[in-house]
């Protein structure tokens, strides 16, 4: 197993890749009789590997096994601690992020074809107008941004590409940082970004004045 270790300011964030089998990774750590509950009544394989790869990332990261649970609005959150958690999968990666003093947002996504398809429903006139020449991995960063974003905001940014304006900037080849804002909220957020040959990871927090 592959892993991204890093360290962002006082965030944290982990990433790898779930290639190997479940119920190993399961049995490398110890498992509460409510993960076994909850994995019985899942279906879908690829469900039972994010529940697993994330809950394993957490327990390397943190030496003993952290209960995660789920807000009314979704976000997940450390039963037994204090920290800032987001938590993002897509394809074969999963990742977590976690702060003490911070919101965070994270987001993975695996490149692919499917941006340049929907961009229209994300990326509000003026992002299109900047975007007119730039490939999907730029493309892949503005969605990333935008869900990492989301993630902290909730309801003050369901509209992507209403609601969330990413500010130009120029990408590097392995990872930079640039911002976005919420006009209507006056808020705007500080996004660190890495590029590796299949993925975007995006770490989004909210800049005070």
């Amino acid at each position: 197993m592959k892993i991204l270790d890093s360290h962002i300011g006082t965030v944290r964030l982990m990433v790898c890749e779930m290639t190997e089998d479940t119920d190993d990774v399961l049995h490398r750590m110890p498992c509460p009789p409510a993960w076994l509950h909850a994995l019985e009544g899942m279906k879908s394989a690829q469900r039972r590997r994010e529940f697993v790869f994330v809950r394993y990332l957490f327990f390397l990261a943190f030496g003993r096994v952290r209960d995660i649970a789920y807000g009314p609005d979704g976000r997940p959150f450390l039963a037994d601690g204090p920290e800032n958690i987001s938590i993002s999968h897509s394809g074969n990666y999963a990742a977590v992020a976690w702060c003490a003093d911070a919101e965070v947002g994270l987001d993975v996504e695996v490149l692919g074809g499917k941006v340049m398809r929907v961009r229209e429903r994300f990326l509000g006139a003026q992002e299109l107008a900047e975007l007119r020449r730039a490939g999907a991995r730029k493309h892949h960063l503005y969605w990333s941004a935008k869900e990492a974003i989301y993630k902290i905001a909730g309801a003050e940014a369901v509209d992507f590409s209403r609601d969330i304006r990413v500010e130009p900037f120029r990408m590097m080849p392995s990872g930079g940082c640039f911002r976005a804002c919420l006009p209507a909220a006056e808020s705007r957020f500080r996004l660190d970004y890495r590029l590796a040959g299949t993925f975007v990871l995006v770490l989004a927090r909210r800049e005070t004045t």
